[in-house]
């Protein structure tokens, strides 16, 4: 479940930074953030989920960035494959 919701993070950072919005300005950026590694702390005692119900949104979510991710690419012409595990 970390796995998926860091490749999610990761590919939309990357993805945002790519972005001709962005244009070169590097003001946003991880390091930029007072205390960036709060992102990947997780705390069991604060989510009341279940392991299963947070790692079915999390594969949902990981599936919907993909599809988003395709649609794009396909809209600027680019013949990128996006595998999903």
């Amino acid at each position: 479940m970390e796995s998926a919701f860091r490749d999610i993070v990761s590919d939309e950072l990357k993805r945002f930074k790519d972005s001709p919005m962005n244009n070169g300005r590097s003001e946003i950026t991880p390091s930029n953030f007072e205390d960036n590694d709060t992102l990947w702390e997780y705390d069991p005692m604060v989510c009341q989920s279940t392991e299963g119900e947070c790692e079915e949104i999390m594969l949902e979510l990981q599936r919907i960035f993909y599809e988003d991710a395709r649609m794009e690419s396909s809209k600027r012409g680019n013949c990128s494959v996006f595998f999903l595990f």
